[in-house]
């Protein structure tokens, strides 16, 4: 079954919770580099890393070997934590490419578990990696040589979170929505900030590209946008955390569900049947501060009482609603 949902108007909002969001916001944007990379070189032993070395590799070699790059960022020590993410832009510069691979897809993904950056440098070129230092990441190890991936070639999320192309010699960015979600997430969870492996084409020999690590002087750049509320917006934000009766009620087949937050959170809003089985997610998502409403479309569903629960950090309240069929 798939539920269709959208951000509406903040006018139920108003009405329901008693209070307008102000429109004035302060845009800023910071460019930050990485406070580590790395790379991951393929092999049997897991002994390879160029943590210290001027270059970040990927794809797969003439020889077949594949090899992918680890780069992270402080986000959190770089930003308020009130600040609303807008966009993103990381840019990389590619300083080699095998003249024959042509242009590749070269995707990030989110790692799910921390890793290390140590003193190996392979030099330059590089591609074969060096020796692996005490605390580098390897294609078996987190960090040598004590704590090991739970899969060889790192951990991370199979869907991209952005992906380009990538062709000559120069310079290169990946901006998606994806990628500003990870970043709120790294904002609001720094615990749980271990940046982006970036993959090239492993598909066949012959495929690899070199950029820059952050060693080098034209090394990657993440551009962050955001905005923060002043202080007239913060004076108009709500009191407490609320979630309003959903409107028209009951209904047939779409209703809208209004809530609000006083501060930042990673917001879960979900509807049950009355046997406590999960129907639909509507929100599952970093939130700014303010009024927010989701349209609940229950096509498809069984007519009968529902029950919608809204978790906001350590909120948590639940109301019914009856679908008419």
């Amino acid at each position: 079954m798939s539920n269709r949902y959208h951000v509406a108007l903040f006018s139920l909002a108003v009405l329901f919770l008693g209070f307008a969001p102000e429109a004035a916001h302060s845009q800023n944007q910071v460019e930050l580099t990485p406070v580590k990379d790395n790379t991951l070189f393929e092999s049997t032993g897991g002994d390879l890393s160029n943590g210290a070395g001027p270059h970040l590799y990927t794809g797969k070699t003439n020889g077949g070997q594949i090899r992918r790059a680890l780069i992270a960022f402080d986000v959190a020590g770089a930003l308020p934590a009130d600040a609303q993410i807008e966009s993103v832009t990381l840019t990389m510069h590619a300083s080699n490419a095998n003249p024959t691979s042509g242009a590749r897809s070269t995707s990030l993904h989110k790692v799910l578990a921390d890793w290390g950056e140590a003193a190996s440098n392979a030099g330059s070129p590089g591609g074969r990696g060096a020796v692996a230092q005490t605390g580098d990441a390897t294609w078996l190890h987190r960090l040598f040589s004590s704590e090991p991936w739970d899969a060889p070639g790192g951990d991370f999320d199979d869907n991209p979170s952005a992906a380009a192309t990538v062709n000559a010699i120069g310079d290169y960015t990946w901006s998606t929505a994806d990628m500003a979600d990870d970043v709120r997430d790294w904002l609001e969870r720094p615990d749980e900030n271990f940046g982006w492996i970036i993959l090239g084409d492993e598909g066949d020999n012959g495929t690899a590209k070199r950029f820059d690590s952050r060693e080098s002087s034209t090394g990657p750049v993440l551009a962050i946008t955001f905005s923060t509320a002043t202080a007239t917006e913060e004076e108009a934000l709500p009191a407490d955390f609320r979630l309003a009766q959903n409107y028209p009620n009951p209904f047939n087949p779409t209703t809208t569900i209004a809530y609000a937050l006083p501060a930042a959170r990673h917001v879960r809003l979900r509807v049950f049947d009355m046997l406590g089985r999960e129907v639909a997610i509507l929100t599952d998502a970093f939130r700014a501060p303010g009024a927010h409403e989701v349209v609940f479309d229950a096509e498809g569903l069984p007519g009968g009482i529902y029950l919608y629960r809204l978790e906001a950090g350590d909120f948590s309240q639940t109301r019914t609603l009856t679908l008419l069929k």
